[in-house]
């Protein structure tokens, strides 16, 4: 068996700085751009320089018609680097777009974004954290 037991601590060489930064907008609902340009920003954090493991989700729904919602994770330097397509229905139930990413920043502002093509998709919910590590390993 390779690398630590079930309860075994990992050698001190694999632990790393962390710190945490979160938005939630628990509660709050918004009407998502209907183009990839008028995208609508859900959620956003202003990031300093590091390695971070980043995650986002949101609820999705649009009582009009069934749609496709797309939604991405955005660093303000380096552009997408996260992509959930989310079928919505028309029903009183919600989809759920979940996105991850990990990368390196010398600094910046990520955000949670989606889009639709049309004009009666809504997202609520939207939660986006972001984790400072130390490293980051495949």
């Amino acid at each position: 068996m390779t690398g630590p037991r079930r309860g075994a601590r990992p050698s001190a060489a694999l632990d790393g700085p962390s710190s945490a930064f979160f938005e939630t907008t628990l509660g709050a609902s918004a009407n998502v751009g209907a183009t990839v340009a008028a995208q609508t920003t859900l959620a956003s954090l202003k990031l300093p320089a590091g390695t971070y493991v980043v995650v986002g989700s949101t609820a999705v729904w649009d009582f009009v018609a069934p749609e496709v919602a797309h939604c991405n994770l955005n660093d303000s330097r380096v552009g997408d680097f996260g992509v959930s397509d989310v079928t919505t229905t028309t029903s009183s139930y919600m989809s759920s777009a979940s996105l991850v990413g990990a990368f390196p920043t010398p600094g910046s502002t990520i955000s949670l974004r989606c889009w639709s093509t049309d004009g009666h998709t809504h997202a609520q919910d939207s939660d986006l954290a972001a984790i400072k590590v130390g490293s980051l390993s495949p």
